[in-house]
């Protein structure tokens, strides 16, 4: 494991009790399967520099799957342009988190698993605005 990661398990007790299951590490093959049995996943990230800038990997892996997200909205709104299979809520807001969770189980139309965004977009995101920095700085030269 990671070291940080393995002292902060002995540390931080996980959740307990009839209702909750703790599958361990899974290999990657089997993150789909669990996708499939699921009714909606959740993201919950805690308002911070880093979850302002990150593109969480388990969104994009349920989202490829066809689940629906309940995603904390660490995005500054981006994230509102995304398909109906998103649910946002603010970071830390317990009762909000729960309120998309009814709203996401209620919603009864099969989704279409998402394609997601590829490497080559990323680097065509990416030259993109290398571009436009360079436009930039010649043109204020």
């Amino acid at each position: 494991g990671v070291p940080a990661l393995d002292e902060l398990a002995h540390h931080v007790e996980p959740p307990r009790g009839h209702n909750v299951s703790d599958l361990g590490e899974l290999p990657h093959d089997q993150v789909p399967a669990l996708f499939g049995a699921l009714d909606v996943g959740v993201v919950c990230n805690a308002d911070s520099l880093f979850a302002r800038y990150c593109d969480p990997q388990k969104l994009a892996e349920m989202r490829a799957c066809g689940l629906r997200a309940v995603v904390a909205d660490t995005f500054g709104g981006t994230m509102r342009q995304e398909p109906a299979a998103l649910w946002l809520y603010p970071p830390g807001d317990a009762d909000s988190l729960a309120a998309q969770l009814r709203s996401a189980l209620r919603h009864d139309e099969p989704l279409a698993p998402s394609a997601g965004i590829t490497w080559a977009d990323r680097a065509l995101t990416l030259e993109s605005v290398l571009r436009d920095t360079i436009q930039d700085r010649a043109a204020a030269s």
